[in-house]
């Protein structure tokens, strides 16, 4: 039976003293970035620069609360100048929005089932479906399907999941752009709105504290050159953050590509730095972003096929002939040793990553006759061993928590399926709603 829940998760509003930690944030923000007498946008260049960084007394955040990750960006402090690093380079970057904070209140009407504190240990599936405001949770071996929570009726444009250590937090996507939060764990919810139009929309980081997108509004930051465009991330429990600018061609307004690679960094791909496109980690917290070359140029990396405890990131490039790479985590960390990247000569096929760094799934929806093909990548001869080749119009829906398989969504007839490491396949006992994540219990 599902049970309507009045307790809700509270959100401490900000009252006097948080109104004068923002205002002390806003003023050091405005110099943050100049020092010497030299303005410090995101001008770039080969050479060090120079950062007014926080000193080692900062001003302590406001409480995260549940998820990872979650403070309020940049908070006041005293600066000190700080040289960077090689490749790593100062961005301009704004509290957003201005003033107060984007939270729409406590949200009372949803209704919750079984919550994951409750749930016995195995492995489970998250699935939705965002036209009825609707998740459950479905558990691999007994197949049990139960509702973790249903949304008030409103007009959702998509649904996620984000939590694999026993929490999570289901985010609906309403009209026009704003979100709702619904705690999986300890129930209740709360609003967040309205977001800059971000394609693809804003995705939560792997610990649901923060959520973050490329805005496609063509928003022109103060004093920062047309070509740049602008990220926004914010904080799912404050309501505020910060919208920095990202360098992009000068010849065209290119849309660089953005993948949470933890709750702290965000990968950004084809970035515009000293004169060539590169894919950065930008650490929005204090605004900087580590850009190495690694001779990526316009090859993205898709977040949502990126398991977050993978040991590789996997880029492609669908120019002619295609291309693809696997990263190694520590090339794009700056205080990290770059192993060296490895090339793929591959179709234009999608890379998945898993928790398991020996198991990485390649998808090819629509191969030139109507299939879909699936495998693994041989990580010893670089190349593709396939699996499956399934008529039809398939798409990856994720792995499984360990990676021994991979779930799958055929669009021709609305069935998901199970596909296993030893090529066989298995349909899953609900039809329609899509899978958006998963998880272990121990």
């Amino acid at each position: 039976m599902i049970a309507t829940r009045s307790e809700v998760k509270p959100h401490a509003a900000l009252g006097l003293v948080g109104l004068i930690r923002l205002a002390m944030t806003s003023l050091v923000w405005l110099g943050l970035f100049a020092c010497n007498g030299e303005a410090r946008g995101p001008t770039l260049s080969v050479s060090p620069d120079v950062l007014t960084a926080p000193a080692t007394t900062a001003v302590a955040a406001v409480p995260s609360g549940t998820y990872e990750g979650s403070a309020t960006p940049l908070e006041a402090t005293t600066p000190i100048a700080t040289r960077l690093p090689p490749n790593v380079f100062a961005l301009e970057a704004h509290r957003w929005p201005e003033e107060e904070d984007l939270l729409l209140g406590v949200e009372q009407g949803a209704e919750f089932g079984t919550t994951i504190g409750e749930l016995a240990p195995g492995d489970y599936l998250v699935v939705a479906d965002k036209e009825i405001g609707l998740a459950s949770v479905y558990h691999l071996e007994t197949e049990r399907l139960e509702v973790l929570v249903r949304a008030p009726p409103a007009e959702y444009l998509g649904v996620q999941f984000t939590g694999d250590r026993g929490e999570g937090l289901v985010s609906f996507r309403a009209f026009p752009r704003s979100w709702w939060f619904y705690d999986a764990v300890a129930g209740g919810g709360w609003g967040l709105g309205e977001t800059c139009s971000g394609r693809p929309p804003h995705r939560m980081s792997p610990g649901g504290g923060w959520i973050g997108a490329i805005c496609h509004d063509f928003i022109q930051m103060t004093d920062v050159p047309f070509e740049h465009v602008v990220m926004e991330v914010l904080s799912t429990q404050e309501g505020v953050g910060t919208r920095i600018a990202i360098p992009s061609s000068p010849t065209q307004r290119d849309r660089p590509y953005m993948a949470w690679l933890d709750d702290e960094r965000v990968l950004v791909s084809t970035v515009w730095v000293v004169g060539e496109l590169r894919a950065c980690t930008v650490s929005f917290q204090q605004a900087t972003m580590f850009c190495p070359p690694l001779g990526l140029d316009s090859m993205v990396s898709h977040g949502v096929y990126t398991s977050p405890e993978s040991l590789m990131i996997p880029f492609i490039d669908s120019q002619v002939p295609p291309r693809a790479a696997l990263v190694p985590r520590e090339c794009l960390a700056s205080n990290g040793v770059c192993p060296g990247v490895e090339w793929l000569q591959i179709d234009e096929s999608l890379l998945i990553t898993t928790s398991d760094p020996e198991i990485i799934w390649w998808i090819e929806p629509l191969a030139p006759d109507p299939t879909t093909e699936i495998g693994l990548v041989d990580l010893d001869t670089r190349t593709l061993t396939q699996l499956a080749s399934l008529g039809g119009d398939y798409s990856s829906r994720g792995p499984c928590p360990d990676g021994s398989c991979l779930f799958l969504f055929q669009h021709d007839n609305e069935i998901n399926w199970r596909l296993n490491l030893d090529g066989s396949l298995q349909v899953l006992p609900f039809r329609g709603d899509v899978i958006i994540g998963s998880f272990r219990i121990p």
